[in-house]
């Protein structure tokens, strides 16, 4: 708890809504072990396991066609990937989508007429379920690593565990984006081409998102509907009100007669009580039941001229993979396309409603395409314009300061080639270089060769990096104005003389697996030749949200340039929203683990997002995770942007720099030496700076806090000049945060602020 400080403790952050630093730090369990001797384990482990495997997938087989077709998919998916609201998903079952998804291919890959019974999935026969599903999916991601050839060159070997974490990535993770922001992103893209599509195809697009939605939305809500009903009969102690109760809300064939005989053979209510919850388990599969009247009625001739042709496209029946390689159902599952499961004509489910959220693009394109093969090139034109207008927009939107400039040209000498820019934004005195690309990894790259994969991360990374660096060196070199021509031949002028930083961004459309991929790792297995070439790379929801959760400018910048130096010095595992999470909490400042030789696991971190991503539309209550920091520190930055003076994102920029603990450490010793000053003002042996020095020594900085009574302004910055030159050269560093507090008045937050630059021993002034 932050502790309260007499003058300082208005001016303390008080907010719940601030994540508290949770990560670990994993070292390498085969460091001290030789070469030869993980050959011998990895090559056992592969053994094992490709003995085991396909006896895991046949008893999960025989498992299956003891129970009621669609059971255990509906039970499972209830229980989790779409658990009601209000409940905590650390008290569910634990099975990931990505298993249900699996087992649902697996499941239509039996033949109807092969299941034994109708009998439902019942609780104790759950766990066991789960348990085989969790083998199935690990031992099939150990046997891809096992069966890496470790005599491969060293450069080769790690490429290959980079293209198993893409495959891994594309195996497990979900999701590109929130609900909310899935569905308009894709009315938005779909939206600048629907008129075309409706035309080609007869589908309005725009409508099938809505039809989406809205299934979803069904579904959800009678998920929520049988989990209140299920909360109203747990309240109730009476063992008849309890039955009566559950006749009521259910539609079961038994008599409260039955069920109160029945009841007899329990212990006490309670485990009676339990005993109904799993009952209710029987009528599971109802809540995912599409509903054919109510589709027609609101969309036929509408979406489409046939809704149940749209259905049947959408749908596989039981026993359709029969013939399909399950070794594909990882990387490029059938049901990715389509998610329905068609019983007969007017019968059709949707086990995983939340399945439209990671595969929309999939399951559009799988429509679309077979009808237009020209549509793969109308639409992918669209998705580029879109990407483009969406990041000029967001940056207008965070940087209202800046001045915005899209598509640009200029001219080459060193090659005689004349290059464009997709987006440059200049605030202050930091550029920011936005390269955007709309493709995405292909399936059969994430299936195939390394080469395959190599290609398309040159054409999705590098070349976009590339590019940004070739216009990072451009303007370096440009001394003064310079004069560039925007897509319409209108000419620009950019004065380079005042940049102090430039940032470089590659945003993609959809999330790229390699995303989760840190710089060293990626230089380390030879993807890249050079560690300052690559640039930071995220999707495009992603860069809404950092924009988001980063509320002033000071901060964004901040993130994004020490977003490029983690990813370039630290190991590390996780996505961009766990980075994102990391820097709320530490605002990137953990000293050495930063050029640590462990990996940072990171991964995980992005669930503390989801309960205000997910709620904030329903609960009011919700309020947006904040940067964990002092509100001094924030009253400095707002100060900063309120008067936006050349130079502020500077003094921004290493104000962000203090953590939060040297925040607390600074603000205690000033208020301690505070009473000295006003206490002994005049002493020739008083101290009235405050030193602190932090951050790693890789890249140490001071921040010095002087305080003093009324002065002139050139004895100050006289007096400012010699304490901080001595603290400089003493502790060896280039440059130096000054702020000065005059005591004598209540000047808040400071009285001036400066950064304090050594060159050839001439120090600036304060300003």
């Amino acid at each position: 708890m932050t502790r309260k400080y007499k003058t300082w403790s208005k001016y303390s952050n008080k907010n719940e809504n601030i994540f508290h630093p949770e990560y670990t730090v994993q070292e390498n369990p085969f460091r001290d072990i030789s070469e030869q001797e993980k050959e011998q384990i990895f090559n056992e482990i592969n053994r094992k396991i490709a003995e085991e495997l396909p006896k895991l997938i046949q008893a999960l087989r025989d498992q299956l066609i003891e129970f009621m077709p669609l059971h255990p998919l509906c039970l499972l998916t209830y229980h989790f990937p779409t658990r009601p609201v209000g409940t905590n998903r650390k008290t569910l079952i634990k099975i990931e989508q990505f298993q249900v998804e699996l087992l649902q291919a697996f499941f239509l890959k039996i033949p109807l007429d092969e299941y034994k019974d109708l009998k439902p999935l019942t609780p104790d026969k759950v766990e066991p379920l789960i348990e085989l599903m969790d083998k199935i999916t690990s031992y099939k991601g150990f046997l891809r690593i096992t069966s890496i050839d470790r005599t491969l060159p060293n450069d080769i070997l790690k490429k290959q565990f980079i293209l198993d974490s893409i495959r891994n990535s594309t195996e497990i993770v979900r999701n590109w984006a929130y609900p909310e922001a899935t569905y308009r992103m894709l009315k938005d893209i779909y939206s600048l081409v629907n008129n075309n599509l409706l035309q080609r195809t007869k589908i309005d697009v725009l409508l099938l998102i809505d039809f989406f939605q809205e299934l979803t939305e069904i579904i959800e809500e009678r998920i929520n509907e049988h989990w209140k009903k299920l909360k109203e009969i747990m309240k109730l102690n009476d063992k008849k009100e309890i039955i009566s109760k559950y006749i009521e809300m259910f539609p079961v064939k038994n008599t409260s007669e039955e069920f109160f005989e029945f009841s007899r053979r329990f212990k006490s209510r309670k485990d009676f009580k339990y005993w109904l919850l799993g009952h209710s388990d029987i009528l599971l599969n109802d809540l995912f039941k599409i509903d054919i009247s109510i589709s027609k009625n609101n969309y036929e001739g509408r979406l489409t001229e046939n809704i149940s042709e749209l259905l049947n496209n959408l749908s596989h029946e039981i026993g359709d993979l029969k013939e399909d390689n399950e070794e594909f159902f990882y990387l490029d599952n059938p049901i990715w396309k389509k998610p329905f499961i068609k019983i007969n004509n007017s019968e059709y489910y949707y086990p995983i409603p939340s399945m439209f959220q990671h595969s929309n693009f999939s399951i559009i394109e799988n429509l679309l395409y077979p009808k237009d093969k020209e549509l793969k090139d109308i639409i992918g034109k669209k998705k580029s314009e879109y990407l483009e207008k969406s990041i000029e927009k967001l940056f207008k939107e965070s940087f209202p300061y800046a001045t915005i400039y899209k598509n640009l040209y200029w001219y080459s000498v060193a090659d005689s080639k004349e290059y464009e820019n997709d987006v440059l934004v200049i605030i202050d005195n930091v550029f920011i270089i936005i390269e955007a690309k709309s493709g995405k990894f292909s399936k059969s790259s994430k299936r195939g060769s390394l080469k395959r994969i190599e290609s398309e991360f040159n054409d999705l990374i590098l070349e976009p990096a590339i590019q940004s660096k070739r216009f990072e060196n451009f303007l370096y070199s440009q001394i003064g104005k310079v004069k560039l021509k925007d897509k319409n031949g209108i000419e620009i002028e950019i004065d380079c003389s005042s940049i102090r930083n430039i940032i470089r961004l590659s945003i993609t459309l959809e999330f790229i697996p390699v995303l989760s991929s840190s710089k060293r790792e990626l230089f380390e297995s030879g993807f890249i030749d050079d560690l300052d070439t690559i640039t930071t790379t995220m999707s495009l929801n992603d860069l809404e949200i950092v924009l988001e959760l980063l509320p002033k400018q000071s901060e964004k910048i901040h993130y994004f340039l020490r977003r490029y130096d983690f990813e370039k010095n630290a190991l590390f595992d996780g996505d961009e929203l766990d980075i994102l999470v990391f820097y709320l909490e530490t605002g990137f400042n953990k000293g050495e683990s930063e050029y640590g030789q462990e990996t940072l696991i990171l991964q995980g971190n992005s669930e503390k997002l989801d309960n205000y991503y997910l709620f904030r539309y329903y609960d009011n209550s919700i309020v947006k995770p904040i940067p964990r920091r002092t509100k001094f520190w924030n009253d400095i930055l707002d100060r900063f942007e309120e008067k936006h003076k050349p130079g502020w994102t500077e003094l921004a920029y290493y104000l962000l720099n203090v953590s939060y603990e040297d925040q607390i450490k600074i603000q205690e010793a000033v208020e301690k030496q505070s009473r000295v000053v006003i206490r002994d003002w005049g002493n020739p042996k008083l101290k009235n700076a405050v030193v602190l020095t932090y951050g790693p020594p890789q890249k140490k900085e001071i921040f010095v806090w002087f305080l003093y009574l009324d002065m002139l302004k050139e004895e100050r910055n006289k007096q400012v000049q010699n304490i901080v030159g001595q603290e400089m050269e003493r502790l060896n560093v280039s440059r130096a945060l000054v702020l000065g507090s005059n005591l004598s008045k209540n000047y808040y937050p400071y009285s001036f602020i400066a950064l304090l630059k050594s060159n050839n021993n001439n120090l600036s002034e304060p300003i």
